[in-house]
């Protein structure tokens, strides 16, 4: 009896000894656990945090941009209309002016037109001149602009009838590039700039494309843009 009792006695404290070392395995089996999952948590927050400060970045940044708006447009206007040969000096001055700036102008396809087409039309040479094909810029972000480069494509179609008749090329091509140093204020700076004079072109397309720098030398793509025109003057020959 008392060998029962015995034995009895010795399976429980078994069964306790047991159970807590049971107990005391999938305790450190939850503290693993926990450990592993607080671990995966503070990655997680790093990785969430990293990314939100490069997104706050990013809107700082872009608070800070050059934001350029192009316009294109013909105008009749002359230089001695403005009086804008003015000296480089004076030059960042016009960046908000309304004037015209005419310190770009390349003249080399234009006259080279007018050298072709003046003996067939016998026209004057004031019908050669003016029509510049010009750019506005404004400038709607935070940083000023420093400088512009422009990429010109103009493309030149000459009248059938001047094709058959003359024996000109239907199409002359020519690329210019302009690089613009002038320094367009934030906010609404706006800078006027005459490239070519179109007067010369029967039929004609200019594409541009380009960039511009800030004044923290970050750099900008200019959007693709296309522009039509003609002189229906130069389209029928004069042979009066």
């Amino acid at each position: 009896m008392n060998l029962i009792i015995i034995l009895h006695c010795y399976n429980c404290l078994f069964l306790q000894v047991n159970t807590a070392s049971n107990w005391h395995s999938t305790l450190q089996d939850l503290n693993q656990i926990s450990q592993i999952i607080g671990t995966i948590l503070v990655v997680i927050y790093v990785i969430v945090t990293f990314k939100t400060f490069r997104q706050i970045k990013k809107q700082t940044d872009y608070q800070q941009d050059a934001y350029l708006s192009i316009e294109s447009t013909i105008i009749s206007e002359s230089p001695d209309d403005q009086n804008n040969l003015v000296s480089e000096s004076r030059l960042s001055r016009l960046s908000n002016s309304k004037k015209t700036n005419f310190n770009y102008i390349n003249n080399d396809l234009s006259i080279q037109m007018q050298d072709i087409l003046q003996p067939i039309f016998k026209f004057e040479d004031s019908l050669f001149e003016g029509n510049f094909y010009t750019l506005i810029f404004t400038n709607y972000g935070k940083a000023e602009v420093k400088k512009i480069e422009i990429n010109l494509y103009v493309h030149i179609e000459n009248s059938k009838e001047l094709v058959d008749q003359k024996m000109l090329r239907q199409m002359e091509n020519k690329k210019i590039q302009f690089q613009i140093e002038e320094l367009i204020s934030r906010d609404g700076g706006r800078l006027k700039i005459a490239l070519i004079s179109t007067a010369s072109f029967a039929i004609y397309k200019i594409h541009i494309s380009g960039s511009y720098q800030d004044i923290r030398n970050k750099n900008y793509k200019i959007p693709d843009m296309s522009y039509f025109g003609e002189n229906p003057h130069l389209q029928k020959l004069n042979l009066a």
